[in-house]
């Protein structure tokens, strides 16, 4: 799993250098999803929203780095005039915290229809790290180079069908928003189930509430 938080830090990277603000975004959220403690995802993506003059969010993600100088960016804040005491503030903060949870709401929803495995993972068994052929992303069905170990995580998702179905709501959604914690095949059982159940994230409180939790 950390490979892949690497990834999405240095897509998202790589994609706010090229000047593809809207893509480094989803990146760099992505990457927040799955490490929300990091100051150094938190500074960049701070510089992206910068870029956007996305200053409320800007302010948001800097008051919560502890560990990285972000005198630069409050520079920039303060060219252009941002009020950092104004008595509106901690309305603008709802707002923004209001933003930023739609934004992962939508990342969820996208998720949903992603049914290829990562193009990285680590194998089940010996934990090495793999980079998989767009075949076995499809097939959901590879063997690990270093063990040889086969892993058909699509058997081993159909296997959980019957049992992902008397599961409530809340546990479905938290193998998909603590998803590092969680095979690949419970994610994708999940994932199943949720849209089986059409169940909207964007109008389900309880999702709602246990994802403003993890954030």
């Amino acid at each position: 799993m950390q490979s892949e938080i690497e990834k999405l830090f240095d897509d998202g990277v790589n994609l706010y250098e090229q000047g593809k603000m809207d893509e480094a975004e989803i990146k760099l959220l992505e990457a927040l999803k799955h490490d929300a403690s990091s100051d150094e995802i938190k500074y960049n993506l701070a510089l992206v929203y910068l870029e956007k003059k996305e200053y409320n969010n800007t302010n948001l993600l800097i008051s919560q780095i502890k560990e990285i100088d972000c005198d630069e960016i409050v520079d920039e804040l303060e060219k252009v005039d941002f009020d950092f005491q104004n008595e509106t503030r901690a309305e603008s903060l709802v707002q923004s915290n209001s933003d930023s949870l739609e934004k992962e709401i939508r990342l969820y929803m996208d998720s949903l229809n992603d049914e290829y495995l990562p193009k990285i993972i680590n194998c089940e068994f010996c934990d090495s790290e793999i980079e998989l052929s767009e075949i076995e992303r499809q097939n959901k069905n590879y063997t690990c180079p270093e063990c040889n170990n086969q892993t058909n995580v699509r058997e081993k998702e159909r296997a959980l069908e019957n049992e992902f179905q008397d599961k409530p709501d809340t546990e479905l959604f938290e193998i998909l928003i603590e998803s590092n914690n969680f095979k690949l095949q419970y994610i994708f059982a999940a994932k199943k189930e949720i849209i089986r159940r059409n169940i909207n994230f964007a109008e389900n409180e309880d999702f709602k509430s246990l994802l403003i939790n993890y954030l």
